[in-house]
């Protein structure tokens, strides 16, 4: 008796070790559970490059260029669209506010709003933002080191994560559900950035023919809200040519409707249910839950991150009620 007890006892001591260890372990990479996501994400969107090099050349090797191809397709175009953007800021400052002030001013909508209030608070945002970024820089640097070496590792022993996830499956059909998951991450991982895409040229095109000045600033914003389902960019584009319509300049009012409208019915509504829809098989209010849980919690990728963490915890009950 005595024997069973002194058992139980070391049972319990044991799990509660193990326990305390998994906490302590959550609180040492908390701060870096972003850059460890963002490095998941990045290697899985440069697997398939991994697998073409790997078979020319060292895998090791083959990792490193797929980091360098991340850095360069992530840097370059980042550093274009800024400087295009910061240039077109800098041209609306010939802009006559006082002339848009009269045209806002004749609207009995907004005659009542206060510009100069206006002006201040969002300069006073601005300042409270950039504060921000500055104290925000060292740990950005580190999360960026964690990044590329999680890419790096990640690549390297990709089919010995994979097959101990799989491991770890209790069903009896664990190659049907891993490839089941890998295929639904396929489709919202690469459909959405697809999407984010052609939603970004449609409206670079569209608002510059209009003649929309800030068009670049306007389709960046239009490209990350591709990730909402539904409204995401009528978000920007709506606004955007009720302030035209207001403003009476009636030909880009017009034009800016008409790229909204191919945005928002060809490829939100059309081309989004043919590339993501059928295969990920995620309802509308799901993603929308998991993007606007996800970006507060996991950040810059919390947009894929959340709605797969919802469709993976769907399916893995799913799987376990058709069980028993």
């Amino acid at each position: 008796m005595n024997s069973d007890n002194s058992r139980s006892i070391n049972k319990y001591f044991f799990w509660t070790i193990i326990i305390g260890l998994f906490i302590l372990s959550a609180l040492i990479i908390r701060p870096f559970i972003v850059a460890l996501i963002s490095a998941f994400i990045l290697a899985y969107l440069v697997k398939p490059l991994h697998n073409y090099f790997s078979r020319k050349m060292n895998e090791k090797i083959s990792a490193i260029l797929c980091i360098i191809i991340i850095l360069c397709i992530i840097i370059i175009p980042l550093i274009i669209i800024a400087s295009s953007i910061i240039g077109q800021i800098n041209s609306t400052q010939g802009i006559d506010l006082n002339s848009i002030s009269q045209k806002i001013s004749s609207s009995s909508l907004l005659a009542k709003i206060d510009l100069n209030y206006l002006k201040e608070n969002i300069l006073s945002v601005l300042l409270s933002l950039l504060t921000s970024a500055i104290s925000f820089l060292p740990y950005l640097i580190l999360s960026t080191l964690i990044t590329i070496l999680g890419v790096y590792y990640i690549l390297l022993h990709w089919d010995f994560l994979s097959s101990k996830l799989e491991s770890f499956l209790p069903f009896k059909d664990k190659k049907r559900v891993r490839t089941e998951i890998s295929g639904i991450t396929t489709s919202i991982v690469y459909g959405y950035l697809l999407i984010a895409f052609l939603e970004f040229i449609v409206a670079i095109i569209g608002f510059s023919i209009a003649g929309v000045k800030p068009f670049l600033v306007l389709a960046s914003l239009i490209a990350l809200l591709a990730f909402v389902p539904g409204a995401g960019p009528g978000v920007i584009w709506i606004p955007t040519a009720i302030y035209y319509f207001i403003t009476n300049d009636y030909g880009t009012a017009i034009g800016v409707l008409i790229t909204g409208l191919f945005i928002g019915i060809i490829i939100e509504t059309l081309l989004l249910g043919r590339i993501v829809g059928k295969k990920s098989r995620i309802h509308p209010l799901i993603f929308l839950l998991g993007v606007l849980g996800g970006v507060p919690l996991f950040g810059i990728f919390g947009f894929i991150v959340g709605p797969l963490i919802l469709v993976y915890s769907l399916k893995l009950l799913e799987e376990s009620i058709n069980e028993k």
